[in-house]
């Protein structure tokens, strides 16, 4: 079943049920923000009289942007105090990457080991960017 017949099936059993507080809650599952090519959009869903729905579309594209860049800011602002309060873990933990990446394992078990407690490591330390993905 597509999001649109799922979607219509959905209306129709909100439609078809007697119980107001029934509709509401089927009308509480439906999506509440959806991607529509670049734009964040919310979604409000009203049951109004006689069986008929309103729906409000807000755009929240820059409130969502606004959200993410306070978000990464805090991320950054995390890093830097846990690299500052631990200036010298932070050293010897750069110089051993920089000498991981110079002098790579030939051993591909030992390698991932490697790579595995790097992201471990730098996620400690705040450096989420790093072990993305």
């Amino acid at each position: 079943m597509n999001k649109k017949e799922l979607f219509e099936n959905g209306v129709n059993k909100i439609i078809a049920n007697d119980d107001k507080d029934i509709k509401e809650l089927l009308l509480s599952l439906f999506p509440k923000e959806h991607k529509l090519n670049d734009k964040a959009i919310t979604i409000q869903y009203k049951l109004l009289e006689n069986d008929t729905f309103m729906v409000v579309l807000s755009d929240i594209t820059t409130t969502k942007k606004l959200e993410q860049k306070i978000e990464n800011q805090q991320q950054l602002q995390k890093m830097i105090i846990a690299v500052a309060s631990n200036k010298n873990d932070f050293i010897e933990l750069k110089c051993d990457f920089e000498n991981f990446i110079a002098n790579p394992s030939s051993n591909i078990t030992t390698l991932l080991r490697e790579i595995h407690t790097f992201k471990g490591i730098f996620a400690q330390k705040e450096m989420l960017n790093i072990v993305d993905g």
